[in-house]
């Protein structure tokens, strides 16, 4: 029986956005042991675990967890350079970008049976509004077809003065 160490961390954002207290687990060898008691606080617990890391998702699973989605970080060095079709997203495009981002992420962690069937759409067409007014990623861009109107987008959240990560990736063509 493998151990599971790490600490849990309040995701402050989604618990006041759905209500319910919701947790990161903070994974690391040189973390305390958890236990399941560790767990009775939230009623929302995730998990990112290295794809090559087996023991830890056998130690996430002897604790309840259950694999919900998968997503990949990816890191590469962009330079600085004028971009033909990217702009940066306005308050008018936020209506449109709400509609994208409520269908483009359906299928996210937040869809049933954890949430309501709503709870998915809401939850990231909030999150692409909140990046378009600054408020939780700090920028979103945007690209258009040659009638103008929007095929896709992405959020972005500086993290220092050379990186950002980006937040939501979602458009067509």
């Amino acid at each position: 029986m493998s151990q599971l160490r790490g600490v849990l961390e309040s995701l402050e954002w989604e618990s006041a956005f759905f209500a319910r207290p919701t947790a990161i687990v903070r994974l690391g060898e040189d973390a305390p042991v958890l236990q399941a008691a560790d767990f009775a606080a939230w009623q929302r617990v995730q998990a990112k675990v290295p794809a090559g890391r087996a023991d830890l998702l056998d130690a996430l699973q002897q604790q309840g967890f259950r694999l919900v989605e998968g997503e990949v970080d990816l890191s590469i060095t962009v330079s600085r350079h004028a971009s033909t079709g990217a702009e940066a997203a306005t308050a008018q495009d936020i209506p449109a970008l709400r509609r994208m981002a409520a269908q483009a992420f359906a299928q996210s962690r937040f869809r049933a049976p954890w949430y309501a069937p709503d709870d998915s759409g809401r939850f990231y067409a909030q999150w692409v509004e909140n990046a378009v007014k600054g408020t939780f990623d700090h920028a979103c861009l945007l690209f258009r077809d040659g009638e103008g109107h929007i095929q896709g987008f992405v959020s972005l959240r500086k993290v220092n003065e050379q990186d950002a990560r980006i937040g939501l990736l979602a458009g067509r063509g």
